[in-house]
């Protein structure tokens, strides 16, 4: 009886070890959004946000969009600036947000040279949706 308990014990001990350290569920909060070619990439700070990532610029090099985090528009969002042709891929699995802020609507545009590789899958399909959903 006496091993039975001790068991448990030490069981339950190292089960609330793992939900206290920093490094387990919850870490990818406090990381740093990846970056993104030249665009602007920060991580959102605000109430509710969830450690969403906001992302905007004009994009003047080929750069890939990871499937790692959420991502928000932040503002428009740029591919090529008409003297580079740019390609923007986007990783099975991302999911894009957009939706109105303070300096107008967030869109995504192409610019005349510049390309966007998106090819999802069954299981990780790419999702474009509103903010507001």
């Amino acid at each position: 009886m006496k091993y039975i308990l001790s068991l448990l014990i030490c069981l339950g001990l190292i089960a609330c070890e793992a939900e206290s350290d920093p490094d387990a569920a919850g870490a990818r909060d406090s990381e740093s959004c990846p970056s993104v070619g030249d665009l602007t990439v920060e991580r959102s700070s605000g109430l509710g946000s969830g450690g969403r990532c906001l992302i905007s610029g004009t994009l003047t090099e080929t750069a890939t969009l990871s499937a790692v985090s959420e991502w928000h528009l932040n503002g428009p969002l740029i591919i090529g600036d008409g003297a580079s042709s740019p390609l923007f891929i986007i990783e099975p699995g991302v999911e894009i947000f957009a939706g109105e802020n303070g300096s107008g609507f967030d869109y995504i545009y192409v610019a005349p040279g510049a390309s966007i590789h998106a090819i999802g899958t069954k299981d990780k399909p790419i999702i474009f949706s509103s903010d507001d959903e």
